[in-house]
């Protein structure tokens, strides 16, 4: 079950995933990039996966990443 508070708004855009069990970290990114998605329907922008350290995430559209793609990318 994925807890309100583990994903909150981050920016204009985006969503911070905070996770504590290495075994939701899979739920918690899939339920944010689906809200992210339905709620920019962005047809000229793909969404970013950044992981920011063990267990955070940020979740965002990205102009470096084409439409209709997902990547991921460790700031750590």
């Amino acid at each position: 079950m994925i807890k309100p508070e583990s994903i909150q708004r981050h920016g204009l855009t985006g969503l911070l995933v905070t996770v504590t069990a290495a075994a939701d970290i899979e739920a918690h990114l899939t339920s944010a990039v689906e809200r992210i998605r339905i709620s920019t329907r962005s047809r000229t922008q793909g969404i970013l996966v950044t992981r920011q350290a063990p267990g955070t995430f940020i979740v965002d559209i990205s102009a470096d990443v084409p439409s209709g793609t997902v990547y991921e990318r460790d700031a750590t």
